[in-house]
């Protein structure tokens, strides 16, 4: 496995914790006994597809009930539970310690319909967590033949803002001023080997620096950084590029 290069900077000004920055907005519901899972799906063949980002760290594996039937197991640290196809409609769904099912660590009701495809991110937020939910519809952005489409998501719950953007290039970042726990939409890119730097958003200097990564054309691909800002912590900044549109489940990853 690959470990990303740390570049640490000094940062000047107040740390900025944002839920739900970006393009996308985060989940928050009560503990509850949730809806009669007899209710909470259309029919059979009008389905979407999800998976699972476990980006909590320090937190056990992790399983994940819809309407309090099994969906995914043992979804390690850092590691994607790969898509399962499952009705269009309202899914009460509950994350669970697989090391402790009784132990639940994050419930959510959610109507998924809109879109084919969605990935959802479990992140910390304090001694609690959160469910990110992200659409892995392309939108209005057409691929050429050599062409991928890129997007990044910060899953750090210490985060200050991010840009991120090529190592070669001068210009403006691909992605400014993504916040903690906060994600971008899908950006156009030649397929190539890129490398990606990470800074603060307007202020000099880097704060990591990636290795250079292949992107095939036609992929699609979501840079996730994870971890904790703490020099202290164990579970130090990580940044793993996810692919988002292969038939291999959505498990494929390369490490930065």
């Amino acid at each position: 496995m690959n470990f990303p290069k740390f570049v640490w900077i000094s940062v000047l000004g107040l740390i900025w914790f944002c839920l739900g920055c970006g393009s996308y907005k985060l989940d928050f519901d009560n503990p509850g006994q949730g809806p009669d899972p007899k209710q909470t799906s259309k029919p059979a063949g009008d389905t979407v597809e999800l998976r699972m980002l476990h980006m909590s760290p320090g937190t056990s594996p992790v399983v994940v009930m819809r309407n309090r039937n099994s969906l995914f197991s043992t979804i390690r640290y850092g590691e994607s539970s790969g898509y399962r196809a499952i009705p269009s409609g309202d899914h009460w769904f509950e994350v669970h310690d697989s090391l402790n099912e009784q132990r639940v660590l994050a419930r959510v009701a959610k109507t998924l319909h809109l879109f084919p495809r969605y990935t959802a991110l479990l992140v910390p937020r304090g001694t609690s967590f959160l469910w990110m939910l992200l659409q892995d519809s392309p939108g209005d952005n057409a691929l050429g033949p050599n062409e991928v489409l890129v997007r990044f998501a910060n899953a750090v719950p210490d985060s200050i803002r991010l840009d991120l953007k090529l190592a070669t290039s001068a210009g403006a970042p691909l992605f400014s001023n993504v916040g903690a726990l906060g994600a971008s939409s899908y950006t156009t890119l030649p397929a190539a080997t890129h490398s990606f730097v990470l800074s603060p958003t307007q202020m000099q200097g880097v704060l990591l620096a990636m290795e250079p990564v292949r992107l095939e054309p036609g992929g699609q691909y979501t840079i996730t950084l994870y971890g904790t800002m703490s020099r202290k912590d164990e579970h130090r900044l990580k940044v793993r590029v996810f692919q988002d549109n292969v038939r291999t489940e959505g498990k494929t990853f390369v490490d930065l």
